[in-house]
């Protein structure tokens, strides 16, 4: 997998996005087949497909959500020690 994108190389914390869909199914679809499931509020049994669609995007957008706070904070982490030098240099003169 490679990016195309400058400076937003080895950031390979995006492919949860993609795994969080899958795991979330997985044990929904064993539980399923294996009938140890809960029983579905009306609500869910009347109106299935957005049931499931929100049970397999939900993860998705949290996964992008935590992962994009993980990147943002461990740049400006990154960032702080460059800002410290260019205020001391400005500072010497």
């Amino acid at each position: 997998m490679t990016s195309r994108s400058g400076g937003k190389r080895r950031r390979w914390g995006y492919v949860w996005v993609f795994f969080a869909m899958p795991i979330v199914a997985l044990p929904l679809i064993l539980l399923a087949l294996l009938g140890l499931g809960a029983d579905l509020p009306s609500w869910a049994l009347a109106h299935p497909k957005p049931t499931v669609i929100l049970a397999l995007t939900l993860p998705m957008v949290t996964a992008y959500a935590v992962i994009r706070i993980y990147y943002r904070r461990q740049d400006a982490r990154r960032a702080e020690p460059l800002n410290n030098g260019i205020q001391n240099s400005e500072g010497v003169k």
